[in-house]
């Protein structure tokens, strides 16, 4: 997701025109033949795409589960507080 996003970030680029859009199909067909790589349907057309042998530890923004404890919450509201 929001490879697009990446790539602009890498290159230095604005995230605007001059960065070519990703044709999520061919990103998909190029994953699925990746031996090193487990691709997951998720969401209608949506995908995972995930490192084989290595720990799949994302934050599902979808979800109602907050694996954080509510210190690292506070100690991030405090820090943003402080940089405004």
């Amino acid at each position: 997701r929001r490879v697009r996003e990446q790539f602009a970030a890498r290159s230095r680029l604005p995230c605007d025109d001059d960065v070519p859009l990703v044709d999520p199909k061919d990103l998909h067909r190029i994953c699925m033949v990746c031996e090193g790589l487990c691709v997951e349907a998720v969401d209608g057309n949506e995908f995972s795409v995930t490192f084989l042998g290595e720990p799949t530890n994302f934050v599902d923004v979808c979800s109602d589960l907050d694996p954080y404890m509510p210190d690292l919450w506070d100690a991030l509201a405090s820090h943003l507080d402080r940089l405004q």
